[in-house]
């Protein structure tokens, strides 16, 4: 009885297995035909390619994206929903040099905010970079990024933007991806047509929705 039974456990299991790599192969035979070359016109289908290619981002921080492709593929605009400034860390670590531990200390809150200012932008030349290697055809982004915030008015909770971005693939072109390390994510929107209202030490005021 007991062999009869681990026998057939084997058996579902081996079921299971085989259920799983038929739909896995079918996931990757439909990737395979989306980035194949046909439809590169149809709008459908780049939006799908874009969809795959933006799931498939291992985000450090919750984030959304949400687009609309348009002009037969030549512009994209892109609303993203940023993480929250209370989700970033709030200790820094270091390694004592005589004691060879790792030691924590609480971070400043200037340090945070400009922690927060460079993880949002840095999303958002991520998101760029992604439109711009899925659709060859596109020559115009438009990004807007929000995160949910108390109203100071009301004290409601809602989305409030915190910069937009108008970005031409001759734009995007001149960033040296060989020298990405010397690229300074909030200086890099200097370079485009850029809409934000951000101190130098990460305080953002919020701007009116694109």
């Amino acid at each position: 009885v007991q062999y009869e039974k681990e026998s057939h456990n084997w058996r579902v299991q081996v079921s299971e297995l085989i259920h799983r790599k038929a739909a896995y192969d079918a996931r990757q035979a439909h990737v395979s035909s989306l980035f194949s070359g046909d439809g590169d016109r149809e709008v459908t289908v780049l939006e799908e390619r874009l969809k795959v290619r933006l799931a498939a981002v291992s985000w450090p921080r919750e984030t959304n994206v949400s687009f609309d492709v348009t002009e037969n593929g030549r512009q994209v605009l892109l609303e993203v929903d940023l993480p929250e400034i209370e989700e970033m860390p709030r200790q820094t670590f270091v390694v004592a040099r005589r004691e060879l531990r790792l030691t924590s200390k609480s971070a400043s809150e200037r340090r945070v905010r400009e922690l927060y200012m460079r993880h949002v932008h840095a999303v958002g030349l991520l998101i760029l970079g992604e439109v711009f290697a899925t659709l060859p055809m596109c020559d115009l982004v438009t990004i807007s990024g929000y995160s949910q915030r108390p109203n100071k008015k009301t004290g409601a909770t809602e989305d409030q933007y915190l910069y937009s971005a108008r970005v031409t693939r001759e734009e995007w072109m001149r960033i040296d991806f060989s020298a990405l390390k010397q690229v300074d994510p909030v200086t890099a929107f200097d370079a485009f047509t850029t809409r934000r209202d951000v101190s130098r030490i990460g305080l953002f005021r919020t701007i009116d929705p694109p």
